[in-house]
């Protein structure tokens, strides 16, 4: 008889309360760049330093790994 291995969840998400915290930090920045126009997805990856991707799946509200989530809010 074998025991199944339960997947582990490496994963950490935000909660809304600090990915409303982190797009109001964006959009700070954003503007106090002075950048014209918008603030873009692929300005808003560049001021977090990830890809588009990860971005998004940050600021949604899906998994990332810790070390990518320190990194942002630095």
């Amino acid at each position: 008889m074998s025991i199944a291995a339960k997947p582990r969840e490496r994963a950490v998400r935000l909660t809304a309360e600090a990915r409303e915290a982190l797009r109001q930090a964006l959009n700070a920045c954003w503007h106090q760049s002075g950048a014209p126009g918008r603030l873009t997805r692929e300005a808003r990856a560049d001021l977090m330093g990830v890809s588009i991707a990860t971005a998004n799946r940050i600021l949604d509200g899906e998994g990332v790994d810790r070390s990518t989530l320190t990194n942002v809010f630095q």
